[in-house]
């Protein structure tokens, strides 16, 4: 597997965890967004406006949190609200994406930051239509969502209660 991305922010340490030989590989692997640096877990990860932007969000969500030890069924979970996250900015959002995971107390945090200063819209879809029902299902599966504006555009937001929270301090 090949993440591609520029590497915003690391941390040093994995606080105490060691990542499983898949995860490393494909974190710090010669062919990863990572390769020839020596750190060991990624907090953010800025992407290009391309289509494959949302591809890259999932493989670089289920490496780091696979990395951080999270269950399966979170890391699955959290790669289909980054996915829709970024699909939103990709949509509706102008500028360079920026995907930021952080430990909590009880679980993890995932924002999706972009340059648009305006905020997601919730939206009834009708039946018919193809779109229109992320935001509903970022609220269905998450903890809690919401968005918050930066001095250059805003960053949308989740947060996903995992049954084993990292052993992670940023």
């Amino acid at each position: 597997m090949t993440l591609s991305g520029t590497l915003v922010s690391t941390n040093p340490t994995w606080g105490g965890l060691e990542p499983s030989a898949t995860h490393r590989d494909q974190l710090m692997g010669p062919r990863s967004m990572f390769a020839g640096r020596r750190c060991a877990g990624a907090t953010a990860c800025r992407l290009p406006r391309d289509p494959a932007a949302a591809c890259q969000a999932r493989r670089f969500t289920r490496a780091l949190l696979g990395a951080w030890r999270i269950d399966e069924d979170s890391c699955e979970v959290a790669a289909l609200l980054v996915t829709e996250l970024v699909s939103n900015a990709l949509r509706h959002g102008t500028g360079a994406i920026v995907i930021t995971w952080t430990a909590t107390g009880s679980g993890v945090r995932c924002g999706v930051a972009d340059a648009s200063p305006c905020p997601p819209r919730p939206h009834e879809a009708g039946t018919d239509e193809e779109s229109g029902r992320g935001l509903q299902m970022i609220e269905a599966l998450s903890g809690s969502w919401g968005h918050q504006p930066l001095p250059q555009g805003k960053i949308v937001w989740f947060e996903l209660s995992v049954r084993r929270p990292p052993q992670y301090r940023l």
